[in-house]
């Protein structure tokens, strides 16, 4: 695949020499024009394969989310690996310094970590809290399975984020999710929902001007994302919005976003 992007970006560029010469000066601009957005359409495609080379593009990618499909990407050792990679710890660090420096958790709190996939972080929130009432969700039985293999003292569980829980919680923490969700709108009004009086739900999803994922379905900007919240949390939370980007690693920019439940606010 990377063998035909380099051949693409070849063609792109014998063509604009062959015509070149013998165009009018409007099919020049034209042609420039369209060489343009065919190189930019390369561009992106190099860095999806570059990055997801295993990930197979559909016609629709709303297949990738599907359970079938996230039950297959959760089963390959090579995704898996990813999660473990320095680029995803580095991840891991944005979004507990973004949590830690706006939210006050502790051991005693109550806590859930919503769509946890491996449970990476639910782990690294139990381990530097020292908590003990935690535990996390998703909805492929594969990723639960990993997770519960890898910790201890953690109840892990298969649940449909679309759907109510029985339990409240003091903090909620869903990570690189919405953004996989046809209707994350509704999906965080259900997290809301199950918030204790006084808690907090801490939500993260890519910027949308550098994030180029094949399995995304929503992209947000900075100014798109405080919109969002800001109509999830129109009455009884106070809200915090920001972004999160690493000093050095290219590409690594998130939005997030606390909304924390104050019954006194109008």
């Amino acid at each position: 695949m990377q063998g035909l992007i380099k051949k693409g970006f070849i063609f792109l560029k014998a063509l604009w020499l062959a015509v070149n010469p013998i165009a009018s000066r409007r099919e020049r601009l034209r042609l420039w024009a369209r060489i343009q957005e065919l190189k930019d359409r390369i561009v992106i495609l190099e860095g999806r394969v570059k990055t997801y080379s295993n990930i197979p593009i559909p016609d629709n990618v709303l297949e990738l989310n599907t359970l079938k499909s996230m039950d297959g990407f959760f089963s390959s050792p090579e995704n898996v690996k990813g999660f473990y990679s320095d680029r995803q710890s580095a991840i891991y660090q944005l979004f507990f310094d973004a949590l830690t420096a706006n939210l006050e958790i502790g051991k005693e709190s109550k806590i859930l970590d919503a769509g946890c996939g491996l449970g990476i972080f639910t782990k690294l929130i139990q381990e530097r809290f020292g908590v003990h009432n935690i535990c996390g969700f998703d909805f492929s039985d594969v990723a639960i399975a990993h997770a519960q293999a890898q910790s201890k003292g953690i109840k892990f569980f298969n649940h449909d984020i679309y759907k109510s829980l029985p339990e409240k919680y003091d903090v909620i923490i869903c990570m690189e999710l919405l953004e996989h969700l046809i209707k994350p709108d509704v999906a965080a009004q259900n997290l809301l929902n199950c918030l204790a009086d006084g808690g907090a739900l801490f939500l993260t999803v890519p910027d949308g001007r550098v994030d180029h994922y094949i399995m995304h379905i929503n992209f947000w900007s900075p100014e798109s994302w405080e919109i969002f919240v800001k109509r999830l949390g129109q009455e009884n939370y106070d809200i915090k919005v920001g972004v999160a980007q690493h000093s050095t690693i290219k590409g690594i920019r998130y939005n997030w976003a606390i909304l924390k439940h104050n019954p006194k606010s109008k």
